[in-house]
């Protein structure tokens, strides 16, 4: 009584969807390096949240600063990656082994600074049953292990980490272990068992209960199914993944119009037309020299001309930066 109302506050509370057609049944971890990282002034990561949207919640941790890896921005096709440095960079999770069930598929775009043994991410520990883990070797081979009363690994000739970013797929079917690079099925071995009782954590950078073979290099994103994937969920999580780290990234400019004829001399009259690569651009022209603005003549199809001119382009799309100016000088002869 005696004051006036308060103004009137608000807030948008948005519920996260998954992005894109990625099957969420069985996905327990999701790691991504744009999303749920704690990092210092430097970069360096003390916790990676799982972004999983029914798995478990848990961060991946590391307490001692000086085993921190490193985000770093724009590498791959402009998004960040998380990097280790091969030495002693680790992030550590909780034991995730009791939630599978009779498969596995790991999901990740990765790349190794340097070829060398290492290992990506596991809970292996050898001769640990219902342990796993996704390991290099310095020749380029790569590894896919599962420990499930028997071990069994299936190890590639050649599949280089260190020459180029890939996308790998590690599939345990229950009976067969899998490894796919960019989509395409690289070799199988039988296995059969469940992954489970190995009550060692998830790491990512080492195997477990060790000190050597750290992991150099980046991890783009990574997805962890406590499940085989069938032939389509897979092909649809390796199909956003293509696309966001392997795809040309999408323009920010409009793309430089070009002039036909480019120029040059005519004896009466000579026939010109615009064109620019950047679909829904409007292409707007001066006659006189000047630069063009978007209130400048708009070009909607060939036009003559008939007198000496200095003809100059540009492009404009709602979103995007207007091109590069392009420009043309026509001389009558006489």
């Amino acid at each position: 009584s005696g004051l006036s109302p308060s103004a009137i506050t608000q807030a948008t509370f948005t519920k996260q969807t998954t992005p894109g057609p990625i099957p969420t049944t069985g996905l327990a971890v999701w790691l991504k390096a744009d999303t749920g990282l704690i990092t210092d002034a430097t970069g360096q990561i003390s916790a990676w949240a799982n972004q999983a949207p029914t798995g478990p919640v848990f961060s991946l941790t590391q307490a001692t600063s000086t085993k921190r890896p490193l985000v770093v921005p724009d590498v791959l096709n402009g998004q960040p990656v998380v990097r280790f440095d091969g030495t002693d960079d680790t992030l550590q999770g909780p034991e995730l082994t009791s939630v599978y069930t009779n498969g596995q598929t790991l999901v990740a775009v990765v790349q190794a600074t340097a070829a060398k043994t290492q290992v990506l991410m596991g809970q292996r520990q050898s001769g640990t049953s219902g342990t796993w883990s996704l390991a290099a070797f310095s020749d380029d081979r790569l590894a896919y292990t599962t420990v499930t009363g028997s071990q069994a690994s299936l190890i590639l000739p050649s599949v280089p980490l260190a020459t180029q970013a890939r996308l790998l797929t590690a599939r345990y079917t229950g009976s067969t272990l899998e490894l796919f690079a960019e989509g395409i099925l690289q070799g199988s071995v039988p296995q059969s068992g469940t992954l489970k009782d190995a009550n060692l954590p998830l790491i990512l950078g080492v195997a477990a209960n060790t000190t050597s073979n750290f992991f150099g290099g980046d991890v783009a994103e990574l997805l962890l199914y406590n499940r085989s994937l069938s032939e389509t969920d897979r092909a649809q999580v390796e199909g956003y993944l293509q696309q966001r780290y392997f795809a040309p990234a999408p323009p920010t400019q409009v793309a430089t119009p070009t002039i036909s004829p480019n120029g040059g001399p005519f004896a009466t009259s000579v026939e010109v037309t615009l064109a620019t690569t950047t679909s829904g651009a409007e292409l707007r022209y001066t006659l006189d020299g000047t630069d063009p603005t978007t209130s400048s003549t708009l070009y909607t199809g060939a036009f003559t001309l008939t007198v000496t001119t200095t003809l100059k382009a540009q492009g404009f799309k709602s979103g995007l930066s207007p091109s590069a100016i392009t420009q043309a000088t026509f001389t009558k002869q006489t």
